[in-house]
């Protein structure tokens, strides 16, 4: 962690959120993903690694508000290269933040009750397997059941996304997507088989996303954080 982060996480509380920003410098638009935010600032998850010291426009909205958020901020700080502390990206520092929207961010952040994420599949080294990769993709709660469990009692924790193995899930896998779409609020479900008629199947259930196994991790996580990303699968307590 930079003595960036260090400052920063001591003078203002953050959470581990995912929200789509759209910031544009020197006449460059661009979209990524924050993967935390506080009032003081949030963290881009992004290959280019603007220079420190470049000043952006930003746009995002707060998980649980309806309206786009406008501020201006300063890349502070960047990781060159991804780490146990996280991806590659950039720190950025929100520059007069109005005061309205920071509370707004305080009060979000005080709600908030983190990134849930479940995976499902039938035999224990896939559901170690499908954890690493959710814990790769940020900061978050894993939680772990079969098809078999969700089929019988249903989910024992409401989860914000859902990484399912149907190859080791059988026929109850398919019962565990209809499972997941029949809550309120609906679970996104990221389905992987190596049968493409599998994932066509899933796909014609409602799967947000389907992907061979081993999925490809890059795009893996990428496809997640743009599910994460959406409002309905925002966690507020």
């Amino acid at each position: 962690m930079t003595d960036h982060e260090r400052d920063n996480s001591r003078r203002f509380r953050r959470a581990d959120v995912v929200m789509q920003v759209q910031y544009r410098s020197a006449g460059s638009f661009l979209v990524s993903y924050s993967l935390n935010l506080s009032k003081g600032g949030l963290f881009l998850d992004t290959d280019d690694l603007l220079p420190v010291g470049t000043k952006l426009s930003v746009a995002f909205t707060i998980p649980g508000a309806t309206e786009a958020v406008q501020a201006t901020a300063k890349v502070i700080w960047r990781r060159e290269n991804a780490s146990a502390d996280g991806p590659r990206g950039v720190g950025l520092q929100f520059k007069d933040l109005e005061q309205s929207i920071g509370e707004q961010i305080d009060t979000m952040i005080r709600d908030f009750g983190g990134v849930r994420l479940m995976a499902i599949a039938g035999d224990t080294p896939s559901l170690d397997r499908l954890s690493r990769y959710l814990r790769s993709v940020i900061a978050c709660d894993v939680l772990q059941q079969t098809p078999r469990e969700v089929s019988e009692v249903g989910f024992l924790e409401q989860p914000d996304l859902l990484l399912l193995d149907l190859d080791s899930a059988g026929d109850e896998g398919m019962r565990t997507i209809e499972v997941s779409l029949n809550r309120d609020p609906a679970v996104p479900v990221v389905a992987i088989s190596r049968d493409s008629p599998l994932r066509e199947r899933a796909a014609a259930l409602g799967a947000a996303i389907t992907f061979d196994n081993p999925p490809p991790f890059k795009q893996l996580r990428q496809r997640i954080l743009e599910v994460l990303a959406r409002p309905s699968a925002r966690s507020l307590s």
